[in-house]
């Protein structure tokens, strides 16, 4: 399979003759014998464009990279699974293509900064947060894109002061699930979160200490387990909680994952849901109808959440303009996994 340049020293001509011909083949740049000649090695040789390099020439290439500070398994979460598939049927459905950049949450800013010294060929990007990522990486990986001008989105991560493309999920009073547990007469409640740092689980232990001060209730550290998004974490932690006598009748998990570590270590307690304890998880994932008992949960809009940042990055691409800010808002689907005191 020939190049452009191998197709050039084949016939013996320039290879700005060659490239004249093959983008615009009625080109009265190039006479009608030197076309026949080209379109004649093109063929005997096999060539074929190289597409990186030709979108580069009209400033386009139809890509847009993903970048994802994540140190586990990519697509093992169900909620990252469930956004990046609302981000690519959005693209797909404008004739974008997809490349993943992943990354461990502390390189991100690393990735990026590569990304802009070399990462030609893509028209955008589409910035994650995830829960390896902290708030200060974030708004650095942020800061490098805005002072360079690239089109981007930013996706799961807090709210950002600057005027940029960025979905927000969020969580009004009305399905607060604190608040729902506490109006339900539970006054020990559990919180599990993801890690230490990550922005997510930070902003939900402060509304956490903040909806418990305004209802009057005292605040424990030992209230707040890190169960990092994992299944056998959690469950381990909440053992640890129950074997150390910490006092809950509600669990409220950050993600529906963890939520199923919570029942397996209350059902190895002998301890019912919801009869002993409610338990709420966060996401809605595909199973959280399936286990027993059907677990209520906080739905957020995850899969909308992947498609508005395709078109928030797609409009920035058509207009050369960016700023747009898309709220979200979750709410509590109510099945069997909770009760009032």
């Amino acid at each position: 399979m020939a190049n452009m340049a191998e197709i050039a020293k084949i016939l013996n001509i320039s290879k700005t003759a060659v490239s004249l011909y093959l983008n615009d083949p009625e080109t009265k740049r190039v006479s009608d014998a030197t076309k026949a000649r080209i379109s004649k090695a093109v063929q005997e040789h096999n060539y074929r464009p190289h597409m990186i390099a030709k979108s580069l020439s009209s400033a386009r290439t139809k890509t847009i990279s993903v970048i994802l500070p994540y140190n586990s398994p990519l697509f093992r979460s169900s909620f990252v699974n469930e956004m990046l598939s609302g981000l690519q049927f959005e693209l797909f459905k404008h004739g974008y293509s997809i490349i993943f950049l992943p990354t461990k949450g502390e390189d991100s800013s690393i990735m990026v900064k590569n990304y802009l010294k070399g990462a030609r060929g893509y028209d955008g990007i589409i910035l994650f947060g995830t829960r390896y990522c902290t708030r200060e990486l974030l708004e650095e990986n942020v800061e490098l894109l805005m002072q360079t001008g690239t089109p981007f989105s930013a996706v799961n991560m807090p709210e950002l002061p600057q005027p940029i493309n960025q979905v927000i999920l969020r969580t009004p009073m009305e399905s607060n699930p604190i608040q729902f547990f506490i109006q339900s007469g539970h006054k020990e409640i559990l919180l599990v979160v993801g890690r230490e740092h990550d922005p997510e689980s930070l902003l939900t232990i402060q509304d956490y200490q903040e909806v418990l001060r305004s209802s009057g209730i005292a605040y424990s550290d030992e209230q707040v387990i890190f169960g990092d998004y994992e299944y056998d974490i959690t469950r381990s932690e909440i053992k640890k909680a129950i074997n150390h006598g910490v006092p809950f009748t509600a669990v409220y998990c950050l993600s529906d994952t963890m939520a199923v570590g919570v029942y397996e270590a209350l059902k190895e307690h002998n301890l019912r849901i919801p009869e002993d304890v409610s338990v709420i998880g966060t996401n809605d994932s595909f199973f959280a109808c399936y286990t027993d008992p059907p677990l209520t949960t906080l739905r957020k809009q995850v899969y909308k959440a992947g498609e508005e940042a395709a078109k928030s990055l797609l409009h920035t691409l058509q207009t050369n303009k960016a700023g747009r800010k898309i709220w979200l808002d979750s709410e509590l689907i109510f099945r069997n996994s909770t009760r009032l005191l």
